[in-house]
């Protein structure tokens, strides 16, 4: 056997299926804005780093285009052939000259730097700074113009170092330069403007995989060299993001690549901390979709309550009475709906018990009607009045008067015994009368009766007993106390839905007064003596084709009486 599920179980089941989809899409949602806000994050962040490492290029580039700058200076292009030009020149004036451009141009940047000159032909140096002692052939045999990180073995003490040699051939290095431009800045200046980014956010550092890292004076040095392992397991491109794991938090790193001094500029963003209004909008969203789909369930369990309970108890009855009890009902309950359910299921079913009790009691009153109208038929006078017929025409010899009332008396109470059916046809109903009237005539002789029914009308089927009581009442009340013969008139028509069976006579009659009291009487309740037969035919009529059909009697054209049988058909 199938189990259907209940309205109760199917709310639930709707409930938790709509809690699904929303947590679903939200899933989705949640899943897109968090990579749209990591986007954004890792656009802006390389943005800024971008904005930032153009501002300390263009530092940068400032002092290697004063180096340049000073490669074609006159005074300098002198000094390098002060040799040759000696009588021509004041060399100590010249230097002077020379020593305030360098000051100039190092002073031109906002960066502390210092410039120098190196004129190897002569092993002289010019320089901002007297004190410093510098070898321009220890930078890494590099001096063909490209920024060089020289480490002093202290912290923090690092510097960058730029060198352009003179003559210069393309951009291979000059092996035998009689000029040596020096540029030098130390990376103090870089970390002072990291401090100055770090201002906006994040942790930004400069590194190199080969001469580590540049932080700002704030930096997180342990999280730093975390991202500077993490960044030296990879191949770098020139700009680029990734995630990576630090002390259980994710955080996104972004660097781009400074193309003056090679390094990276870097900085990481923790993911956790940005996106923690997000995940307080999940977990706000998570707990409002707990206590809902809590809501729901009470809700489910209040309907199955006020509902589904009602509803099933209601359904018992019902069951109970589809099977036959019609004694079963629902006890109200508060529920205004279901109380007006309850109550009109009992009122409707005590209706039902009422109208079924009273068709039992109306069945038992027909077939009591049956039955006393059969004994009623069964009359012992009529019986021995046709016996004596019988012994009175055998006596004389007549035996075709006897064979004749032995057949129709034989035929008559073969009919009036058949108890197998309550129901007949108009054909047989009639042969029974046509009996009736020949035994009548065997011992009266003077009555004479016409029957005029169509044929397709002989097949209608019809309680017994219906017409055979109206010829017995018109022979004994109007054709007996009459002088002479009688006449009896059967005939029957259908129009619509409607069959009209008409019995008349041309008998005595009955006066107004007498006709009144006797349609009366088949309104009234059960006569205890006269009239019973006419009353017994119209309540049958009643109960076999309702209301509307029924005996009415009224006075016949011939003098007689006239009963209408109508039937609705």
């Amino acid at each position: 056997m199938k189990i259907q599920p209940n309205l109760s179980t199917k709310m639930i089941f709707a409930v938790f299926m709509i809690f699904l989809v929303i947590f679903l899409l939200y899933r989705h949602t949640y899943g897109i804005n968090i990579g749209v806000v990591r986007e954004e994050i890792q656009r802006n962040n390389l943005n800024q780093l971008e904005f930032f490492l153009s501002q300390m290029e263009n530092q940068i580039d400032q002092l290697a285009i004063s180096a340049y700058t000073l490669e074609r200076d006159p005074s300098i292009q002198d000094y390098r052939n002060i040799n040759h030009l000696n009588h021509l020149l004041d060399a100590n004036k010249l230097r002077i000259t020379i020593l305030e451009k360098l000051t100039l141009q190092s002073a031109s940047s906002s960066w502390p730097n210092q410039m120098l000159l190196h004129f190897p032909l002569t092993s002289e140096i010019i320089s901002t700074a007297p004190s410093l002692d510098s070898d321009y052939r220890g930078v890494t045999g590099q001096i063909h113009g490209s920024w060089t990180y020289i480490q002093h073995g202290l912290p923090e003490q690092g510097e960058f170092v730029f060198l352009v040699a003179a003559p210069q051939l393309g951009r291979a290095p000059v092996q035998h330069p009689n000029l040596v431009i020096e540029t030098r800045f130390q990376e103090d200046n870089i970390r002072k403007m990291l401090d100055q980014f770090k201002r906006s956010g994040g942790d930004p550092f400069l590194f190199h995989p080969q001469n580590g890292t540049i932080a700002n004076q704030s930096s997180q040095a342990e999280l730093t060299n975390e991202v500077t392992a993490k960044l030296k397991e990879q191949s770098l491109s020139s700009k680029g993001s990734q995630l990576v794991l630090l002390n259980h938090q994710q955080y996104l790193v972004n660097y781009v690549q400074s193309k003056s001094l090679g390094w990276y500029l870097v900085d990481y963003v923790p993911l956790e901390r940005v996106l923690v209004p997000i995940k307080e909008g999940r977990n706000f969203f998570i707990v409002s979709t707990v206590m809902l789909l809590i809501l729901g369930i009470v809700l489910s369990a209040l309907l199955y309550r006020n509902i589904q309970r009602p509803i099933s108890l209601f359904i018992k009855v019902m069951n109970k009475f589809k099977q036959g009890d019609l004694t079963a009902r629902v006890m109200p309950i508060r529920t205004y709906e279901f109380r007006m359910l309850y109550m009109g299921f009992n009122e409707m079913a005590d209706r039902i018990q009422e109208l079924i009790e009273r068709v039992y009691l109306e069945q038992i009153r027909s077939q009591d009607a049956v039955m006393k109208q059969l004994q009623s038929q069964i009359n012992p006078h009529f019986l021995y009045n046709c016996l004596f017929f019988i012994k009175s025409k055998a006596s004389v010899g007549d035996m075709e008067s006897i064979k004749s009332m032995a057949l129709s008396l034989g035929e008559y109470y073969r009919y009036l015994t058949r108890v197998d059916t309550s129901q007949t046809t108009l054909g047989q109903e009639l042969k029974l009368v046509i009996h009736y009237l020949n035994i009548q005539n065997l011992r009266k002789q003077r009555i004479d009766h016409v029957i005029d029914i169509p044929e397709p009308l002989l097949e209608f089927h019809i309680p017994k007993l219906l017409i055979q009581p109206l010829v017995e009442n018109s022979i004994i009340h109007g054709i007996e106390p009459k002088v002479g013969s009688g006449m009896i008139r059967i005939c029957a028509e259908q129009s619509g839905s409607w069959l009209t069976i008409v019995i008349e006579d041309d008998g005595v009659g009955m006066d107004p007064e007498q006709l009144q009291q006797l349609r009366d009487s088949l309104l009234a309740p059960a006569p205890k003596s006269s009239g019973y037969g006419l009353w017994n035919v119209h309540q049958r009529i009643l109960l076999h084709f309702g209301q509307g059909s029924g005996l009415h009697v009224s006075e016949s054209a011939a003098g007689g009486i006239r009963f209408t049988l109508n039937i609705e058909t």
